[in-house]
């Protein structure tokens, strides 16, 4: 009887393990948060795009912390550039929900 008893103990835990392998999708599932938006100025239109990233960057290493930092991993990104008035400063702004893979 302890026999029968071990082996079904053992053929549950196999059959355990084997779901939970089949029902993972990725070994990191991506989770999103809220969109973060960041605002930059200045007189070159690239240093100020990076700039806005940056602080995009920054504001979500702040809110949610390292692991959701990354622009590349960011959904919906939307980035605009413009001038209010000719031969003024860039205003950028940089917007994306941050994920974490």
């Amino acid at each position: 009887m302890p026999l029968k008893s071990s082996a079904r103990v053992a053929v549950a835990g196999v059959a355990l393990i084997g779901a939970s392998a089949f029902l993972e999708t990725t070994p990191a599932q991506a989770f999103c948060r809220a969109p973060v938006e960041a605002y930059a100025q200045g007189y070159i239109q690239g240093t100020t795009q990076l700039a806005s990233r940056n602080r995009w960057r920054s504001e979500v290493r702040r809110r949610y912390g390292f692991q959701f930092a990354r622009w590349g991993l960011g959904k919906d990104k939307v980035e605009r550039c413009r001038k209010l008035s000719p031969g003024r400063r860039w205003h950028c702004t940089a917007r994306a929900r941050p994920c974490n893979s």
